[in-house]
């Protein structure tokens, strides 16, 4: 009873200690203040009138790391599409937003990374038949060794995503090679927004802070996040898994709406000639394939396979029209000039491959245009994948002897 009353006294003393101690931390701080108010040099700043520098950064375009959640082709994606089967597929990522499967195992021989769109990611496959993963599996069982292959593909990227992947997350890999696959996309963002770092742009490569309240708020927020982690981490699980599935969708949401987006000046045209736009791609297969190499990298330049016939075939007709809508064109017209606009792509992607002496995997001119291959305009089926993926295997041991 004794040691319990003489324990008060001292809970007592131990808080007007704090007391005093936070009372003399505010007089310091008023003092400094009050110092600074009085002697600082007014003819070369006004501390009043102070705004903190606008903080700007590079914002990866990526799934978010540690994902795991199931999607399904809504109806739009049904309609225009031969023979997908309408269930739900598998999209997990690893710790740094690769899908998986990626790093099969912990000491490879070698790694190789593929870079692109939805052609690459191919969400709507099982997870074990889309063709980066196929593409490892094939060269480690014709190899005999141990090779990890890593899919870094996104919907609706173009290649400055890429490359900024390529910075950040593929160099500290240390892959043998990498393989980057665009056309489309990169036709129709600078389509629509004239270059690639258009403010116009719903995901603009340069993201802005513009004020010292919001990076409060962000680190009030993180206090708050890393809080509920600790003492309710079963509901901070819960949580992160259902802001992960909103990010998806309104990821989902933006690819499909970026080719309906209308350019940063007047209405939305499509224009017969498009040299402008082919030297900003052509700058950007070049800078790739520099940055691989300065890193001790092969860089492979894939061109992209499509169904892009002389009459097109299918439901492809479907999504073909809603284009040639969006542009206020009849169809044959709409088709033959983006049809020619694609297809130079494609030649610009040769040509620099040419020049720059980098091996292209040119799937746009062997794999078959029908819809046993590719189940809409773009994407692959799992007979198209497999057939992809013995492709890309055999130029790869074809350009590398040192592979055998």
């Amino acid at each position: 009873m004794k040691e319990k009353l003489d324990s008060e006294p001292a809970k007592g003393v131990v808080l007007k200690a704090i007391l005093v101690l936070f009372l003399t931390i505010a007089i310091v701080l008023s003092a400094a203040n009050v110092a600074i108010k009085y002697t600082h040099d007014k003819k070369d700043y006004n501390l009043l009138n102070y705004v903190p520098p606008v903080k700007r950064y590079v914002s990866l375009r990526e799934y978010l790391p540690l994902m795991d959640r199931l999607v399904t082709p809504d109806e739009t994606t049904m309609r225009i599409s031969d023979n997908l089967v309408q269930k739900e597929y598998r999209l997990r990522t690893d710790e740094n937003g690769f899908i998986i499967p990626s790093e099969i195992y912990k000491n490879p021989d070698f790694s190789l990374v593929f870079l692109g769109g939805s052609q690459v990611e191919s969400a709507f496959l099982d997870e074990e038949k889309r063709y980066p993963v196929l593409v490892g599996e094939i060269l480690s069982e014709r190899l005999g060794k141990k090779v990890n292959s890593y899919n870094g593909g996104i919907m609706g990227s173009n290649s400055l995503h890429s490359i900024n992947l390529l910075l950040y997350k593929v160099i500290p890999l240390k892959p043998r090679f990498v393989i980057l696959s665009h056309n489309y996309n990169d036709l129709l963002y600078l389509l629509n927004y004239g270059d690639y770092w258009s403010k116009h742009s719903p995901e603009p490569i340069i993201k802005e802070e513009r004020s010292g309240l919001a990076r409060i708020m962000r680190n009030g927020k993180d206090i708050i996040k890393d809080s509920t982690r600790l003492v309710f981490p079963y509901l901070y699980s819960r949580l992160l898994i259902f802001k992960d599935d909103i990010a998806t969708v309104r990821l989902e949401a933006r690819a499909k709406n970026s080719k309906d987006a209308s350019p940063s000046r007047g209405e939305k045209k499509l224009p017969n000639q498009i040299g402008e736009l082919k030297n900003d791609f052509i700058a950007n297969l070049k800078l790739f394939i520099y940055i691989a190499r300065s890193r001790g990298i092969t860089p492979v330049l894939s061109i992209p396979s499509s169904r892009f016939i002389e009459k097109p075939e299918g439901k492809v007709n479907v999504s073909l029209q809603n284009w040639a809508n969006s542009y206020n064109m009849d169809f044959n017209s709409f088709y033959k000039t983006f049809k020619g606009h694609h297809e130079a792509f494609n030649e610009t992607i040769r040509l620099v491959g040419k020049s720059e002496n980098a091996l292209v995997v040119d799937m746009d001119r062997m794999v078959p245009k029908n819809k046993t291959y590719m189940y809409d305009l773009f994407h692959f089926t799992p007979e198209g994948a497999r057939f992809v993926a013995g492709l890309i295997a055999d130029q790869l041991i074809n350009i590398d002897s040192s592979l055998m």
